[in-house]
């Protein structure tokens, strides 16, 4: 119920927001349309198919871009593909379908856990022969296609640990992976979207260039927001669910959040 409810919600938003805009493009005033960031977590070999035809909606309806883009405005729709955790099933389902349609994206690596698997609390029910990818593998994987980004050194809740711990999550991340791919590493992923205001200092402090978060937004390339949020996609999405999310349907739901705390001090 709670899934229907969400795409009725967002069906509405998509309904009542995109004649606006429409109606000002043809009155020539310069709306543009804003970069959404997609991320997924795993790939299984059952949702290769589903990932694809999600990718082939994608490249008919959006451009493509990386996730630290800063392009201009356009009238066409602006989307980036993200991964967290860098799990085997994206090297092995997704990577090959993005390469087959040129569609760039970004892997956030868990740097202390490569080539192990996962041991934190898994956002998605994960195959439990899921492993993240080895040093060598993230290595091999660099090119016009794929940036690798940070996702912390072992996928801890940054807000909950104390800060001298947070920090070193942060700053020894970057290092790790910028050591084992010969490059320097400038984006990062909050594992499970959970920071607060001193970790976000510390990821400015520790040198990375833009810091991604999980909740939907529609964002502006040209302004100077240090953190951008994204919208969960699974492969398992049908068409209706990732056409609304990939055109940024679902930016309602952190305004919602946040009347619900400040209304009922929802956590």
């Amino acid at each position: 119920m709670k899934r229907r409810v969400k795409i009725a919600i967002s069906s509405l938003y998509f309904v009542f927001r995109w004649p606006i805009l429409l109606i000002a493009d043809l009155l020539g005033y310069a709306t543009g349309r804003r970069l959404v960031v997609l991320y997924y977590h795993d790939i299984p070999d059952s949702a290769r198919a589903g990932f694809a035809r999600q990718m082939d909606m994608l490249i008919k309806r959006a451009t493509v871009v990386g996730a630290d883009w800063r392009g201009a405005a356009t009238k066409r729709l602006v989307c980036a593909i993200t991964f967290d955790d860098a799990l085997n099933s994206v090297l092995t389902n997704a990577l090959p379908e993005l390469a087959k349609r040129q569609i760039p994206c970004t892997i956030f690596v868990p740097a202390g856990m490569m080539g192990r698997k996962p041991d934190w609390v898994m956002e998605t029910e994960c195959n439990q022969a899921e492993t993240v990818a080895r040093p060598e593998e993230i290595k091999s994987l660099l090119g016009p296609l794929v940036t690798i980004g940070a996702h912390t050194v072992s996928h801890p809740f940054l807000s909950r640990i104390p800060r001298d711990a947070a920090r070193a999550e942060i700053e020894q991340s970057r290092a790790i992976l910028s050591a084992a791919t010969g490059h320097p590493v400038s984006l990062m992923s909050f594992p499970y979207g959970d920071y607060d205001a001193d970790v976000a200092a510390m990821c400015n402090e520790a040198g990375y260039d833009l810091v991604f978060g999980i909740e939907p937004q529609r964002i502006d390339p040209l302004a100077c927001d240090f953190i951008r949020g994204r919208t969960s996609v699974d492969p398992s999405d049908g068409p209706l669910t990732f056409f609304l999310k990939m055109t940024g349907s679902y930016s309602w739901m952190p305004f919602v959040s946040e009347l619900k705390k400040a209304l009922i001090g929802a956590p």
